[in-house]
This record gives C-alpha cells, sequence and structure tokens, in this order.
C-alpha cells in the first residue's frame, strides 16, 4: 500500500495524520567516504543531519582566493574535506545557521575564519512535486540528493539565500550537502519551503554492547 495523507476534522480544528505503508527505497550511492547510514524509521525520526566539520588552514592555496581565480564547478577534486582535516562531528537539527558563523576554532594560525563541513540526511518526499528550498550561503555550497547535484553555489559571494525548486517523486533518498567558508563573513542557510518532505538523521545502527 502506498503512504497516504489524512486529514481529519476536529471541531474547528485540523489535523493532518501521516499513514505510513510501503516506501520506495533509493540505495543510497556507493562512495567510499560517503557513510550515509539507513532509512530512519519515519514514524519516529529526529529531524536534522550528521555533520563533520573541517578546519582549513590560512596556508591553504583555495582561502582569500584573487579575483581572478575561477571558481570551482565540482567538489570532486577538492581536498577542503579530507579525513586530516577532521576537527569534530555533531548532531545539526537544521542548516539555517545565518551570518556571524563561527563553529570551527582549534586554535590554529587563521582560526576562525577559515573551515568545511558536510552533512548527510535522509529526506522523505510524501508525494511527487517540484520541492522548494531556501539555500544561500558565504561560500561554496553543495546539495546532492540521491547521488545528483540538485543545488550548486560555488565560490567566494555574498550571502543571498534563493529559492530553488527540485522534481522529486515519492520515496526517500539520501542527502548530502557540503559547504566551505573561504574569505569574509561566514554564513549558512538550506532548508525545505514545502511541509511535502521530512528531513531526518541516518540510522546507523551503532552496537552498544
Amino acid at each position: 500500500m502506498s503512504s497516504m495523507i489524512i486529514t481529519v476534522l476536529l471541531g474547528c480544528s485540523e489535523q493532518t495524520v501521516r499513514v505510513l505503508g510501503e516506501v520506495p527505497v533509493a540505495e543510497p550511492p556507493t562512495e567510499e567516504a560517503d557513510d550515509f547510514g539507513s532509512p530512519p524509521d519515519w514514524a519516529d525520526c529526529t529531524s536534522g543531519y550528521a555533520g563533520q566539520y573541517f578546519n582549513l588552514p590560512d596556508s591553504h592555496a583555495d582561502v582569500e582566493p584573487g579575483e581572478d581565480v575561477r571558481d570551482a564547478d565540482t567538489y570532486d577534486d577538492l581536498d577542503w574535506w579530507d579525513a586530516q582535516r577532521l576537527s569534530f562531528s555533531r548532531f545539526d537539527p537544521s542548516l539555517d545557521h545565518g551570518s556571524n558563523w563561527w563553529p570551527v576554532d582549534d586554535g590554529l594560525s587563521g582560526d576562525p575564519a577559515y573551515f568545511t563541513s558536510t552533512w548527510v540526511a535522509w529526506i522523505r518526499v510524501w508525494e511527487d512535486a517540484e520541492v522548494a528550498f531556501t539555500a544561500g550561503a558565504s561560500d561554496d555550497l553543495w546539495v546532492d540528493i540521491n547521488g545528483e547535484t540538485v543545488i550548486a553555489l560555488p565560490g567566494v559571494k555574498a550571502f543571498d539565500p534563493e529559492t530553488f525548486t527540485v522534481s522529486l517523486d515519492n520515496g526517500q533518498y539520501p542527502i548530502k550537502v557540503r559547504f566551505a567558508h573561504r574569505s569574509g563573513d561566514s554564513a549558512l542557510r538550506f532548508r525545505p519551503l514545502d511541509t511535502n518532505v521530512t528531513i531526518c538523521h541516518p540510522d546507523f545502527n551503532e552496537d552498544t554492547g
């Protein structure tokens, strides 16, 4: 049975209840460095992302780039998220951090000015739809859904969030967000504008015993 949305009228109020049926499953794309875990239990999951934060040294060639430096078209050949740069991991309930955001400070030269982050989660699309997202960053931002880049905002720039529309079928998909801050103020915003989607932290099935 496919998933359904049932609207219940209670007096003068309206309540929406989601009834979970079989969910069309999209397997995570195969990437050695990525761990999307398993899709969460959508009836009882925690909204948010599994985040990793990396420290970019002030000696890195890509920080404070000159005006003649060409923006990276993709993240494929960048070393900004290499494992040796990892500072810490944490749960982030949202990716709406606004401006003047400085999460990484290890006391290294240049801190907290330059850093990068990645976040993974699962997105549940309840009905086929053109899903609207707001996204903006200072600086580089890429958003992948099921291994396909759906939002690309590369380069050093001012924080100016925009609305993006992504066509998504009913189902569940892994989502990955890549961010880099390399100059000026630091800012980030990424969130869905559509109530037709839910984004939850992955289930990593960690052994406790």
